[in-house]
């Protein structure tokens, strides 16, 4: 069952444009202190709640919909983007039936699917994680931040956060070309320290 999940999870991002990867870096899932956080001035002010996955959170300003993907995504404005490839910063946020699975096996499933990433993805790495992670208490919370070569052409740097609860997993990807991964990073890690999960 969790394999099939696993595929379909790779099935969802690659139809999205250019998504993802897994992750080594994982929060504690005892519960914590709930803290007001502070909302980058880069943000919208008020959060996006997808109908499909029930994922919250602020968007970058000015993003618009994806178009032709099957999960619900955003990427910058046309002013923001660069060209090449057709290739814009994007987030796609999705959610998938993982029977099974429990909080505490957010761990477990980063490992396989690193390496189940590197089969897949031309020039896969693990880059340097990052420590920016969504609060969300009793739940298993992951992380990758990765690099690949799409299409063995076009370099594209990412992070994807997994959120893990009973028998549920959801998934916030968000990429750019690795080029410009260092002028959209910070933005990612701030609409990642704003994620919410019903």
């Amino acid at each position: 069952m969790r394999k099939t999940f696993m595929v379909v999870i790779l099935t969802s991002v690659l139809t999205g444009a250019v998504m993802t990867a897994m992750s080594g870096h994982s929060r504690s899932l005892a519960a914590e202190p709930a803290t007001a956080p502070t909302v980058d001035p880069n943000l919208e002010e008020n959060a996006f709640k997808d109908p499909r996955s029930g994922v919250q959170l602020r968007l970058p300003k000015g993003w618009v919909r994806k178009q032709g993907i099957a999960d619900t995504g955003f990427q910058a404005p046309a002013k923001d983007r660069v060209q090449a490839g057709g290739l814009s910063p994007s987030i796609v946020l999705s959610k998938g039936a993982a029977p099974g699975v429990k909080p505490s096996d957010v761990d477990a499933m980063i490992a396989d699917k690193r390496k189940q990433y590197a089969q897949v993805f031309a020039g896969y790495k693990d880059e340097e994680p990052s420590s920016v992670l969504p609060h969300i208490p009793n739940k298993g919370v992951g992380r990758i931040d990765y690099s690949f070569v799409l299409a063995n052409v076009l370099p594209v740097r990412g992070a994807q956060i997994w959120i893990v609860e009973k028998d549920q997993v959801y998934t916030i990807t968000c990429t750019s070309l690795s080029e410009a991964y260092v002028n959209n990073a910070k933005v990612f890690n701030a609409v990642i320290d704003t994620i919410a999960v019903p």
